[in-house]
């Protein structure tokens, strides 16, 4: 919310101008927006370590995405289809994008 929020107030959707401050080390998912959004940097209280030892762990995220897809807790199963790639051509074939 913080990121949509900054988004509107700004106008803009990249970020890169802007500095978070967190009382924790992000979650991956937020760290992958904070990425997305183009922060200049993140400051943090906590580490995810400090957040394991009051139970509100990352770790089994972390272990995850070193996995392979298909081996993960939730199969992630590639579906090779000549069709899939289309949306990304259309995309690499627009001419008026906003690339990010």
């Amino acid at each position: 919310n913080a990121i949509r929020n900054a988004c509107a107030a700004l106008g803009t959707f990249k970020l890169d101008q802007c500095v978070v401050y967190s009382s924790c080390e992000p979650c991956p998912m937020c760290l992958s927006a904070l990425y997305w959004a183009g922060v200049k940097r993140i400051y943090y209280g906590n580490t995810k370590e400090d957040a394991d030892r009051i139970n509100f762990s990352d770790k089994f995220i972390y272990q995850q995405l070193d996995k392979p897809p298909v081996e993960r807790a939730i199969p992630c199963i590639h579906v090779n289809s000549k069709r899939a790639i289309k949306a990304f051509e259309m995309w690499a074939d627009k001419n008026d994008k906003i690339t990010y």
